[in-house]
């Protein structure tokens, strides 16, 4: 892109960001978060880095700029969720793998009760077999549970309107209104949960003036407040 070539990141970020309204891939990501990291906006470039490996969860330079990118800014990353053996993406592989090894397993034990093998001769391989029935079943849910939290995973974002000088720590309020006193602060960057009704909605509200606000807590909910949502970027869709 010539605009990035040439030194102008702004249009370059601008022409990236009209062209991720219409479709997503992870180099599109992965350059967003480049530009917006040479940009010194730490919270937008962590946030493509994370969804360029949403997109492809093996790319070691997007691993290694997302963690370059969390040092620069000073965020923790024991509160974002990775993608590891028992993360969102291995649902698919544990939802699997878990029924098989239940069904060939019980396949397995009907053929030698039938063929009159006795199994206390064998019993480890029963013991084998629960073990890994056992474990595939908490491997599934482990990943089902990470796989809903990721869809309710953000990004807190610093307001691009102000001035570039002020702190880069983002509110937590204590009710949704921009006059409202905060609870604590985030710094760009780091993993926020959406918090949800008893329903299953997510808690939020619009203000008089248009503005919507949404109830958020960290993973270990130690800090938890009402954030403005050009404060904020949700990594795999926008909440509904």
């Amino acid at each position: 892109m010539r605009s990035e070539a040439s030194g102008d990141f702004v249009s370059a970020i601008r022409s990236y960001e009209k062209a991720a309204q219409i479709s997503h891939s992870a180099n599109l990501h992965g350059n967003l978060a480049n530009l917006y990291f040479k940009m010194e906006d730490y919270g937008r470039s962590i946030l493509n880095y994370r969804k360029a490996l949403f997109l492809d969860p093996s790319n070691r330079d997007f691993s290694a700029n997302l963690a370059f990118a969390s040092e620069i800014a000073g965020i923790e990353t024991n509160n974002q969720l990775t993608n590891g053996y028992f993360g969102s993406g291995s649902h698919f592989f544990w939802a699997i793998f878990a029924p098989t090894i239940f069904w060939c397993g019980l396949l397995v034990f009907a053929f030698l009760f039938f063929r009159r093998w006795v199994f206390v001769r064998f019993p480890w391989l029963a013991i084998l077999w629960i073990a890994t029935c056992v474990f595939s079943i908490w491997a599934m849910k482990t990943s089902r549970a990470n796989q809903f939290l990721l869809s309710r995973e953000i990004i807190a974002l610093a307001d691009m309107t102000k001035d570039q000088n002020q702190s880069g720590e983002i509110a937590l309020r204590r009710f949704a209104g921009a006059n409202s006193s905060s609870n604590t602060t985030v710094k760009a960057g780091e993993s926020l949960f959406l918090d949800e009704n008893q329903d299953g909605t997510l808690k939020s509200h619009e203000s008089q003036s248009g503005e919507h606000w949404y109830l958020l807590r960290t993973r270990d909910s130690r800090k938890k407040g009402w954030v403005v949502e050009n404060e904020i970027g949700w990594i795999v869709r926008q909440p509904n």
